[in-house]
């Protein structure tokens, strides 16, 4: 590893992330336990090596220059990420288990990956997956998870990714509406259903384009997120596009019914896994191993 280069004592550092999160000098130092003199010293001391001036006092306190501003910033962002990489650490010792982040979108964490788990912690007791389901996007970069699941079509910025399956697309609906379809079903006996949607439609306009060859007349119902989607299909009130091999479970069980054609969704658009251009944690690859061969 390239030896870093001359560094600020990091009491300085610690002391100016605390003067400029709280804008007081006194509270910084009740904050960290040292006298109000003290945090001066380490703010002038910090100042004099950096050649710049951080505060601007005034009457009624203190506020930054712009060079202090842009210079917190950059200090909060790497006082964060050697915390986290510390109460990583120290959670994994306390445990004896290493510690993997993944960040994954509530419908892939629900109907694929969830019933998985237990398989995967009978192979590799020795990691604590921590999942994160979520719609937003955490920022593998910068460190916020070591990996992420996500559904649609790369590249993904500030990260590597990989597709690690391309979805196949159909509508799908419960077994109940689906017994009160003709025995071969036409794009236009199921037209006449409630469809449900979630935030994106990319996965209908591509099917009704590349299978039904026409648009979709009938009347929509809007949700936020797809497992909800899946849920008001179940539950019998209307069809919604299947994403067939997240559903897999519920179709081979017969939960989910798909009655007409299926087609492939645009090419590079499936299921990514992302990681950090350079890995620090060496479960995420144990991780993907374990992933790609549970898809294959």
């Amino acid at each position: 590893m390239r030896q870093p280069a001359s560094l600020p004592n990091l009491a300085s550092l610690r002391a100016f992330e605390a003067v400029g999160r709280l804008q007081s000098f006194r509270a910084a130092g009740q904050e960290l336990l040292i006298t109000q003199s003290a945090v001066s010293h380490h703010i002038r001391n910090l100042e004099t090596d950096l050649g710049i001036r951080l505060f601007i006092r005034e009457a009624r306190g203190i506020r930054f220059t712009p060079d202090g501003e842009r210079y917190f910033r950059a200090v909060t962002e790497a006082l964060s990420g050697i915390a986290r990489a510390t109460e990583q650490v120290r959670t994994a010792v306390r445990r004896g288990k290493q510690v993997l982040r993944l960040s994954v979108l509530p419908s892939f964490g629900r109907f694929w990956l969830a019933p998985r788990l237990p398989a995967w912690a009978k192979e590799h007791p020795e990691i604590e997956l921590r999942i994160d389901p979520s719609l937003a996007l955490s920022d593998v970069s910068q460190g916020e998870c070591d990996l992420a699941i996500r559904y649609g079509i790369g590249p993904w910025p500030g990260c590597d990714g990989g597709l690690l399956v391309r979805e196949r697309l159909s509508p799908v609906v419960s077994p109940a509406f689906a017994g009160t379809l003709p025995p071969a079903p036409t794009w236009e006996d199921l037209a006449r259903a409630p469809r449900i949607l979630n935030a994106t439609t990319s996965d209908w306009e591509h099917w009704l384009e590349t299978s039904a060859g026409k648009a979709w007349k009938g009347e929509d119902h809007h949700l936020t997120e797809y497992g909800l989607v899946v849920d008001t299909v179940l539950a019998g009130h209307g069809l919604a596009m299947g994403r067939l091999w997240l559903l897999s479970d519920l179709l081979r069980t017969q939960r989910l019914v798909a009655p007409l054609a299926d087609v492939a969704a645009p090419p590079d658009f499936g299921y990514w896994l992302l990681k950090p251009r350079q890995p620090s944690n060496p479960a995420g690859q144990i991780f993907e191993e374990w992933l790609v061969r549970q898809i294959r």
